[in-house]
């Protein structure tokens, strides 16, 4: 009889037979569609990661739309219970630049920005839309601590922010081990002469934010008021609220 531990040894390297041009590893999905607010789990086996590489998750992402309009924090990913977020990105910069000069943040915290489209390619070729450098829906992060020999579980959630109906699609996902590499490093960018809520809406057209400012009035009560475009300060605002 051939012992258990022979067959789950075979088992796992047929499953890192599976070979890409930046590494070796194994898929973990095909495809998903989950409503707002819809969790999906994944569990799998992953083996001993080999001394001197790294491990990554791959997949893509973008909320169903009839056309390429915009961007959503509207993915968060935890494996094995901890966030994956932002700062695990190796294949975008923190701040990213849009084909016409404006400026995205890669994440808010542990919710990743994707775009708005119908496929996953459209983004690429938008005029307005397109991301320099980047691939809109595809995704790399960093994963290596998070990531245990033996039994895994993914859970990926549609947490799209301003209330928005899009089903977030998630496709090929994939565990790869890899050389480790440094992350893209951030660029500096130059914010356009914008009005701040038409700028956000330019990005995440159904989730409009505005600058606001809280002030005292002469009764001592707090007061909310909204900042003029012109008010100084007001541009400092805008970049802050674009990179939170």
């Amino acid at each position: 009889m051939i012992p258990a531990s022979y067959v789950k040894a075979v088992v796992i390297a047929v499953l890192l037979i599976g070979i890409s041009k930046t590494g070796w590893g194994f898929d973990i999905l095909s495809s998903a569609r989950l409503r707002p607010g819809e969790r999906h789990v994944i569990r799998f086996d992953a083996p001993r990661t080999p001394t001197g590489l790294e491990v990554v998750l791959m997949l893509k992402a973008r909320l169903d739309n009839p056309k390429v309009a915009g961007y959503n924090a509207a993915s968060r990913l935890w494996l094995n219970g901890r966030p994956i977020g932002g700062k695990r990105l190796l294949d975008r910069p923190q701040i990213m630049t849009i084909a016409d000069g404006r400026a995205l943040s890669a994440a808010q915290i542990d919710n990743l920005y994707v775009p708005y489209a119908p496929d996953f390619e459209a983004t690429d070729r938008d005029p307005s839309y397109a991301l320099r450098g980047v691939k809109a829906c595809q995704f790399t992060l960093r994963v290596t601590d998070l990531l245990r020999e033996g039994e895994n579980e993914l859970v990926i959630q549609n947490a799209g922010r301003g209330g928005i109906k899009h089903v977030l699609v998630i496709a090929d996902g994939r565990i790869e081990y890899r050389a480790p590499v440094k992350p893209k490093p951030e660029t500096k960018v130059a914010f356009p002469p914008l009005r701040g809520d038409r700028l956000h809406q330019q990005l995440c057209p159904l989730a409009p934010l505005h600058a606001h400012r809280s002030r005292r009035s002469s009764d001592g009560a707090k007061r909310d008021r909204r900042i003029p475009d012109d008010a100084p300060g007001a541009r400092l605002r805008l970049r802050l609220l674009l990179v939170s």
